[in-house]
């Protein structure tokens, strides 16, 4: 079925590459727009006056957005990035744009879910055709119960045992909708102008985070780690506090999507086939396995993910005093290792692994 007008919604899904949601826009949309909703909630201090994302997150945020929006332009669409309530963004566009189709990935968290279940119970006519992508395998219907959750280790054995199917990469995006808004324009321009953010204010004119955000860098920076020999020590190296190449440093991209997990399997896979493979191969693929353990996790637990006493409901013991949290967050406790983790966090947006164990 084809729709005439469609809406793609950018969530945690920032590219084009190996975009499942996309190539079903391709496929059955006439017209679209694509749009992008950061969440106000990100600017507003909450428990202990901290901000859902500080500078260095924001910044790379926008970094992604500006290659997005650069690469949607090289198609003839324009990135509507808004500031916003989600909900009350997408809901005006649904309705100001007569969207018959909203295209988006399947979120896998409490309150983004949440959100996607509210907006289909309001714009009932609207059909919401949801992608999964975050994930290597779709288990669905392969987990009937509780006890593949018990723990990471049985999960991987399962994973492992089982030898399940990766999802295949996609790569049609060569013929995106046309776009939407050039029959639209001075009714949307009307009565969201105000809401909306303009490119020069918010895609431009922002501090470079110490790791360069977007799917091109991404891209790139997956080319550069498999063409050096440094995935055939991650294993060794992966526990260095510092040094560039000594951990993959996909963690970022895979967050916003700018990469997805089956991208880099199928890069370690070709690593193993043309090069070598080895106990640091694999466990590249291990912590990817971890993240998809949380994943599912996730999508199983729902809210009681974030219970304050754990999945065991074992409230824990807790105290809390302002003025060590001060010294801890500005890197001036009597721990020189913890100050030094805390203030690279708070210079470049980034910390090792191990760096966030010891802190």
């Amino acid at each position: 079925m084809n729709y005439k007008h469609a809406l793609y919604w950018f969530t945690n899904d920032l590219r084009l590459a190996d975009n499942v949601a996309l190539e079903a826009l391709c496929k059955q949309a006439d017209k679209a727009c694509f749009v992008y909703v950061i969440s106000h909630n990100k600017y507003h201090s909450n428990l202990y006056q901290q901000k859902q994302d500080g500078t260095a997150k924001q910044s790379f945020e926008l970094d992604c957005l500006h290659d997005l929006s650069q690469q949607l332009a090289r198609y003839g669409h324009k990135l509507l990035v808004f500031r916003g309530d989600r909900f009350t963004v997408i809901s005006q566009l649904i309705s100001l744009l007569d969207i018959q189709a909203v295209f988006m990935t399947e979120q896998i968290g409490f309150d983004e879910r949440e959100v996607t279940s509210k907006l289909k119970q309001e714009f009932t006519h609207t059909v919401f055709i949801q992608s999964r992508q975050f994930t290597l395998f779709d288990l669905e219907s392969r987990l009937p119960d509780d006890k593949k959750f018990k723990s990471f280790t049985v999960f991987r054995n399962f994973i492992e045992g089982s030898q399940q199917e990766l999802r295949n990469l996609t790569t049609s995006r060569d013929k995106l909708p046309a776009d939407l808004l050039q029959d639209q324009a001075t009714r949307f321009g009307n009565d969201l102008s105000e809401q909306i953010i303009a490119d020069k204010e918010l895609l431009q004119n922002h501090a470079k985070p110490y790791i360069q955000g977007g799917e091109s860098a991404a891209q790139q920076h997956l080319i550069n780690y498999f063409s050096s020999p440094a995935p055939s020590t991650y294993k060794e190296t992966r526990n260095a506090l510092d040094e560039w190449s000594s951990s993959t440093k996909f963690s970022a991209y895979l967050a916003t999507g700018c990469l997805s997990a089956s991208q880099i399997w199928h890069w370690v896979e070709q690593f193993e086939q043309s090069k070598v493979q080895n106990e640091s191969t694999y466990w590249i693929k291990f912590e990817l396995l971890w993240r998809e353990y949380f994943q599912w996790l996730a999508r199983r637990l729902g809210k009681d993910l974030f219970h304050f006493g754990g999945r065991k409901k074992l409230t824990p013991l807790t105290c809390f005093y302002p003025e060590r949290f001060i010294k801890w967050v500005s890197g001036t406790t009597p721990y020189p290792i913890v100050n030094a983790c805390m203030k690279q966090l708070a210079q470049t947006g980034y910390m090792s692994n191990r760096g966030r164990q010891l802190v």
